[in-house]
């Protein structure tokens, strides 16, 4: 996932998440932004019944 916390040098960080980015198929890294909504739903009544699950929010790289 993308977030300040990453560190290293902008440049090569920006080279590192290029590179992990084109291994993912939806084509680019995680933010907050993408992991929310699922953490959001899972935390609401609406999801009372799931129960023992792991929900994959990778953009596909468990496919991978």
């Amino acid at each position: 996932m993308q977030i300040e916390a990453t560190g290293g040098s902008t440049a090569r960080r920006a080279e590192l998440f290029d590179q992990y980015a084109a291994r993912i198929p939806v084509g680019r890294v995680a933010g907050p932004a993408d992991v929310a909504p699922t953490a959001v739903f899972l935390a609401s009544p609406d999801s009372d019944y799931i129960t023992g699950q792991v929900v994959m929010v990778d953009g596909g790289m468990e496919m991978v």
